[in-house]
């Protein structure tokens, strides 16, 4: 289920204008859950599966929320500056007559 959410928030950021950025979240995760199993297997205990489920969702969960707040922020660069306003037609024609 979380996959799914996953998927479909960085579709939407994607189409939001983060374009390649949005697969940054996922390699750190992905990097994050290997060091951590790396980590338990070098130990030479065992994994209790609990820990290793807990571990993956708070990863998950993680994961969600960047990726939401990437869907619903805009990048920087394309970010919607607020326009000037507008010149009444009467000063445009004004301006114009002028040349």
């Amino acid at each position: 289920m979380c996959l799914l959410i996953e998927i479909a928030l960085a579709i939407v950021a994607w189409r939001r204008g983060w374009k390649a950025w949005v697969l940054l979240p996922f390699g750190i995760v992905f990097f994050s859950g290997f060091t951590v199993g790396l980590a338990i297997g070098a130990t030479g205990g065992t994994p209790d599966p609990d820990v290793v489920n807990g571990i993956g969702l708070l990863l998950d969960l993680v994961l969600i929320v960047v990726l939401g707040v990437m869907a619903l922020v805009a990048p920087k660069n394309l970010r919607v500056q607020p326009s000037q306003p507008l010149q009444s037609a009467e000063a445009e024609t004004q301006k114009f007559s002028e040349l």
